[in-house]
């Protein structure tokens, strides 16, 4: 039987969703809204006396041992409050933060795109192993956006979050 899923309300007004197979691990619980260092949200819960991620007790739970303080639980859709078994794996922090979307003060709108004001176009780059990969630049962003596309896949594999090509994008 496919366990069912199960929506729980969390403080500051928000909805966290689980398996109903890991509610026991909420049931008479307060699911907390929380925000680590880099402003990023998840939800966390008092579990054995300790203020936990929840996101790392269901995968702690689904990979039957205690996660280690290098590993990392990734959310795949990048919802912090999506704690469905199927939205979360086990990452490394290179992996994880390769499955991150747009920065807040990108003007291309997409990842690995900027505009470069010398050569009045737009470049296109990856980071891999933290090291910079020159993908090229090109007068369309969204030629410039498949690049960085193209470039994921191949470095990231299925930690890659790709660009959304839009049809009418402008900027």
């Amino acid at each position: 039987m496919t366990p069912s899923v199960i929506s729980l309300p969390v403080t500051g007004g928000y909805v966290t969703q689980i398996d109903s197979k890991n509610l026991d691990l909420v049931e008479g619980r307060k699911l907390q809204h929380l925000v680590n260092g880099k402003g990023k949200p998840y939800v966390g819960v008092w579990y054995e006396g300790k203020l936990c991620k929840l996101h790392r007790l269901i995968l702690s739970r689904m990979l039957g041992r205690v996660l280690s303080p290098k590993e990392e639980a990734d959310h795949i859709d990048l919802d912090q409050y999506n704690n469905l078994e199927g939205n979360i794996r086990l990452a490394s922090r290179i992996y994880n933060s390769r499955n991150k979307g747009v920065q807040t003060n990108n003007t291309s709108g997409y990842k690995g795109v900027s505009w470069d004001q010398k050569q009045s176009n737009w470049r296109s780059r990856i980071y891999v192993n933290r090291q910079e990969l020159y993908l090229g630049n090109f007068e369309d962003v969204k030629d410039a956006a498949k690049a960085y596309n193209e470039a994921a896949v191949v470095h990231h594999g299925q930690f890659a979050r790709l660009n959304i090509i839009r049809a009418n994008h402008a900027t």
